[in-house]
């Protein structure tokens, strides 16, 4: 009996470490959100006589993107629901973001209403007010196309932003089931169309991110 204790402790030890093993080394593929150009008004004279475009982008260690002119600095973080940001107002008077101007391009160039923070689901297609962002201060928000929102029996909820495909798979989070990138949309692009009252003018700053794709460890991703 002891001989045979020990025996089945050491493939049980054996077992475990091989699940551990594995979990810890399996990856999937999702999409990210590289910020590409930015297209903003030329702002020196408030003419709108022509556009500027904007290729010099800053990325941090954990991949978010930034944007930066005399009058406003913008972060991103995106993911594959929803489009997170900070934007800081360097100006000496107030800005604001007008939201019912505001839109999503889709990879087909449809225009999109967005949504941000604070806007119920349900109100997604009605006017929302502007925000202002007082002199020196930062807003935290985020935006989501008002078209991949949609109720269901357990309530509320959204969309990917890009199609994906599903993929089973066994985890140490214990997930049934990741999502993968499908990658007919490797390659191609979308934008976030962001209207900025500056000086009583509104300059409508256009981001173009293209979508690729990023590994992650199973362990870190959620249903």
């Amino acid at each position: 009996n002891g001989k045979y204790n020990n025996k089945t402790m050491r493939n049980l030890l054996i077992i475990i470490t091989f699940l551990l093993t594995s979990c810890g080394v399996t990856t999937f593929q999702v999409y990210s959100f590289d910020l590409s150009k930015v297209q903003k008004p030329n702002l020196t004279d408030q003419s709108h006589g022509g556009r500027i475009v904007v290729t010099d982008l800053g990325k941090d260690s954990m991949g978010r993107y930034s944007y930066e002119d005399r009058f406003i600095e913008i972060t991103w973080a995106p993911d594959n629901q929803q489009f997170n940001f900070w934007l800081t107002n360097k100006t000496i008077n107030p800005i604001q973001i007008t939201w019912d101007n505001a839109g999503y391009l889709d990879d087909e160039g449809n225009a999109i209403r967005v949504i941000h923070s604070g806007v119920k689901y349900i109100n997604r297609y009605e006017s929302h007010p502007p925000t202002t962002i007082p002199v020196g201060s930062t807003l935290s928000d985020m935006l989501i196309p008002a078209d991949n929102i949609y109720y269901s029996g357990d309530g509320w909820d959204s969309r990917q932003i890009i199609p994906t495909k599903s993929v089973n798979a066994w985890t140490r989070s214990g997930l049934s089931k990741v999502q993968a990138v499908n990658s007919e949309y490797l390659g191609k692009h979308v934008s976030i169309f962001l209207p900025i009252y500056i000086n009583g003018v509104q300059n409508d700053y256009l981001f173009v991110f293209n979508i690729g794709q990023r590994s992650v460890d199973s362990g870190d991703l959620y249903e």
